[in-house]
């Protein structure tokens, strides 16, 4: 079955923040990384290429003094609103995904279904230093969405400084995220991307208990919602 997603809401409205903007933490390497590599896993992270001409300039453009190796999340979210913005909806053939490649969704003029802005949007994280993944899932009446999810630490600490942040610029009063099940038992936290949430850190879409999360190294694993890996 396609991911189909829906018609995004209205753009959000950023407001001048006080509150400084964490850094980007990449993740640990073998950190949230378990299980093997699968072809799902593996187009998604083959599509999310950072590294493209293309994704690096559209960085640049709206993330100026990137590649300093200090980026913030507050870049991320600066890319994400461009991306938010422009973005026209084009459903991939029913039962399909193209898994459009980052690059090839900016020379269409930012186009394509929910996976391939989550695609997107992970290939940004990455150009800027930080780490992402895709989920993919389903909700209970069988309707499936994709989004991207922002690494932003193993503590609880790391997660509060990103949620006063979006608080601060977005005017939030909750921020939503996913906590998962590292490696040693270690957690990590993911912050939300998806464009349905309407800014970063919005809600998560209602899945029917458990998602399937994809990495940058083109492995995956399934989770349930309160984080534990799922045989």
């Amino acid at each position: 079955m396609a991911l189909l997603g829906a018609a995004k809401p209205a753009p959000p409205s950023p407001a001048a923040s006080t509150v400084p903007a964490p850094q980007l933490s990449p993740l640990p390497v073998l950190a949230g990384e378990p299980g093997r590599i699968n072809d799902t896993s593996r187009r998604i992270a083959e599509s999310a290429d950072s590294g493209s001409p293309e994704v690096q300039a559209f960085v640049a453009a709206y993330a100026p003094g990137t590649g300093t190796g200090s980026a913030t999340v507050a870049q991320v979210f600066d890319v994400w609103e461009a991306i938010y913005a422009n973005w026209t909806y084009v459903r991939d053939p029913p039962s399909f995904n193209l898994y459009q490649p980052a690059g090839d969704s900016i020379r269409a003029g930012l186009k394509g279904n929910c996976l391939d802005y989550a695609i997107l949007n992970a290939a940004v994280v990455g150009a800027l230093g930080g780490s992402a993944r895709v989920i993919a899932a389903y909700g209970p009446r069988g309707d499936g969405h994709a989004y991207a999810e922002l690494y932003v630490g193993d503590s609880m600490e790391s997660l509060r400084q990103a949620g006063d942040y979006i608080a601060a610029r977005y005017n939030a009063r909750t921020v939503y995220w996913h906590v998962a099940e590292g490696p040693g038992g270690k957690k990590e936290y993911w912050l939300n991307l998806d464009w349905q949430a309407q800014y970063p850190g919005g809600p998560i879409f209602p899945d029917n208990g458990e998602y399937f999360a994809s990495f940058p190294s083109g492995t995956g694993a399934r989770y349930a919602d309160n984080g534990t890996l799922v045989a």
